[in-house]
């Protein structure tokens, strides 16, 4: 996995309660699986059910996100 994205202190105490692979990759995992659901099923809308449990996904990145510096914030958007 690629590191792009920065795994601050910040970052990981948003992440301290959720699943071991998020809190290792944080936004490397979560940015890049973001992007893939919704390339995925941006198009489907039989699949409402799984797009609405995936948006988990999406609240952790806006956690994330909402504890960095403004230059941070906006290398990563």
């Amino acid at each position: 996995m690629t590191t792009q994205y920065p795994h601050t202190d910040k970052i990981k105490a948003v992440l301290k309660d959720k699943a071991d692979f998020v809190q290792r990759d944080g936004l490397n995992y979560l940015i890049p699986n973001w992007q893939r659901f919704a390339d995925k099923y941006a198009d489907a809308e039989d699949l409402i059910y799984e797009w609405l449990n995936d948006l988990d996904t999406r609240k952790i990145i806006d956690e994330i996100l909402s504890t960095l510096s403004d230059t941070d914030r906006a290398t990563i958007e």
